[in-house]
């Protein structure tokens, strides 16, 4: 155990010991994160299910590909601000940078946009990491075609009886469905998202699900 001692010495230039190559890895990310304050907000979900225009809707200017074959499963990041130097790229195909907009985000905010699924059906396997590392994350569900096995894995795997505070879920395209299909989405999704919001305890947390869940607009 003593030999392990001077790889102590820097966090960011140890050498990992007992073969913990990728967990000493995520441990310097989370402290380069800490050291930059950065906060990374994560879009996540199918193919066309609207994360690229809830972001563009977001930043109020279209800066990031919504047509679908355009660089199919490709994964953006956003930074708020014009120091293109001081970007991380790793993990990510392109990097946007947008001036800050009052209101929306500072230049300690970024936007990731992933797939889930890449266009195979094959998962995603770099979108685990920014699961797993991102400080909030948005997913974005498409009620043309709602709650199917995309979502189900996703909550079973990363969400379920977790009680997490900073996941929220965007249901998206709601203004094309008909009444009768709106309440119908209304009533299935508190059934579909219960294990998101059920404490350890077992109890549905219904305030903390009508804060994390929204009904969205196709832009």
């Amino acid at each position: 155990i003593g030999t392990l001692a001077p790889e102590k010495e820097s966090v960011y230039g140890f050498i990992p010991g007992l073969g913990m190559d990728i967990e000493a890895q995520s441990l310097r990310n989370q402290m380069e994160k800490i050291n930059d304050g950065i906060f990374q907000v994560l879009f996540i979900g199918p193919f066309r299910a609207g994360k690229s225009t809830l972001i563009n809707a977001l930043v109020r200017k279209e800066i990031l590909p919504t047509t679908f074959n355009v660089n199919p499963g490709a994964i953006y990041k956003v930074v708020f601000g014009w120091d293109e130097h001081c970007v991380n790229r790793e993990n990510v195909d392109r990097v946007v940078l947008h001036q800050s907009q009052e209101g929306i985000a500072g230049e300690f905010v970024q936007f990731i946009e992933s797939p889930l699924v890449m266009e195979d059906g094959r998962y995603c396997p770099r979108a685990q990491h920014f699961i797993e590392s991102a400080d909030a994350i948005v997913y974005v569900i498409d009620l043309i075609r709602p709650f199917g096995l995309d979502e189900r894995v996703f909550i079973a795997r990363y969400c379920a009886n977790r009680h997490m505070r900073n996941i929220f879920f965007v249901l998206n395209k709601f203004d094309q469905l008909n009444t009768k299909g709106k309440d119908i989405i209304k009533q299935a999704a508190p059934k579909y998202l219960k294990d998101v919001f059920t404490d350890t305890k077992g109890r549905f947390d219904e305030k903390l699900f009508n804060n994390r869940v929204f009904y969205a607009e196709a832009y």
